[in-house]
């Protein structure tokens, strides 16, 4: 952690996103070895809205395509259930689609993650994210 990062509240509410039982685990995963605790999961849109409204989550960590919604519309209904304008996303997408992931990236307040990832990588983004 270089001197302008401020430390991760390890205790802050994560909600993480994905149609695959298989990548929410392994992103839980990573958040555990990065000692967070408070991880919600969510496999679609609905889900994710409902944790939303009922829990004030601090940072999404979302795929950056799940088959209900565009990238578009998913920040913008995580935005409006969570009540916050400025909530920080990171959207996770896979390397074969980098490149069309970054061009819709919605603002300033979204982040973009490349599978595959590292713990230390994540932890990385997740800074990079929090400090917008």
């Amino acid at each position: 952690m270089s001197k302008f990062e401020k430390p991760l509240d390890r205790n802050m509410p994560i909600l993480v996103v994905d149609d695959l039982a298989a990548m929410r685990q392994i992103t839980r995963h990573c958040l555990t070895q990065l000692g967070f605790k408070n991880i919600h999961e969510a496999e679609d849109c609905s889900q994710a809205l409902e944790l939303l409204r009922s829990t004030n989550v601090g940072l999404v960590i979302s795929d950056w395509q799940l088959p209900d919604t565009t990238t578009g519309a998913l920040v913008d209904m995580f935005r409006t259930a969570g009540a916050r304008a400025e909530l920080p996303i990171l959207m996770v997408a896979p390397v074969t689609q980098r490149e069309l992931a970054q061009t819709a990236k919605a603002d300033d307040r979204t982040e973009l993650l490349i599978k595959p990832f590292t713990a230390e990588i994540l932890e990385q983004r997740i800074q990079q994210t929090l400090a917008e």
